[in-house]
């Protein structure tokens, strides 16, 4: 398994630590200066402005633990939505360090969201994607580079089954595919 650094925290933690909402592990650490928005639609560009594409359905590949290194067919898309994956999922958190398909495949296969990145070269957007994670509270999404799968679009958003491409990013885009698309894994 490659190793996973995370560019700050799980929102959890991370909602702890930005809002002061009692002492955490990261309390020690450096603050971090995120606003925290009220709606998903105050995050990138508006859904009708960021050229997402229709949800598209994948053919769903059986979940299969592996382990790794082990060989298996190749996914039925790029990113993979469904099929092998190592054993445990990733914690949810933004990733700013590329991580293997099978771990990502793991969430998937868990009900998890994972959105992928072409990277967010701009402060401000590194810290509205921090803000919406905060905003949507949950342990069941996360964000990781896509460069190394040559992704086509700069925002790819998957669950089991389910892919949507967006050309910019949009907090209402990634908050519709969350309440809509969670939950859709087989589990283990």
């Amino acid at each position: 398994m490659a190793a996973v650094i995370a560019a700050g925290v799980t929102a959890g933690a991370l909602a702890g630590t930005l809002t002061g909402g009692g002492e955490s592990e990261e309390a020690s650490g450096p603050r971090f200066t995120v606003p925290i928005p009220t709606s998903s639609r105050q995050v990138g560009v508006p859904i009708d402005e960021a050229g997402c594409t229709d949800v598209r359905e994948p053919e769903i590949q059986p979940s299969r633990i592996i382990a790794p290194e082990e060989k298996h067919p190749p996914y039925s898309s790029v990113p993979p939505t469904s099929g092998p994956h190592y054993v445990g999922p990733l914690s949810a958190a933004i990733y700013w360090v590329p991580n293997d398909p099978e771990a990502l495949v793991a969430n998937l296969a868990q009900g998890d969201i994972v959105v992928y990145h072409t990277g967010f070269d701009e402060i401000k957007e590194q810290n509205e994607l921090k803000g919406l994670f905060v905003y949507l509270h949950s342990e069941e999404i996360l964000a990781t580079p896509g460069e190394p799968l040559g992704l086509k679009h700069p925002i790819v958003l998957t669950a089991w089954g389910k892919l949507q491409e967006c050309e910019q990013f949009s907090g209402e885009a990634i908050h519709r595919f969350f309440d809509k698309y969670r939950g859709l894994g087989p589990g283990f």
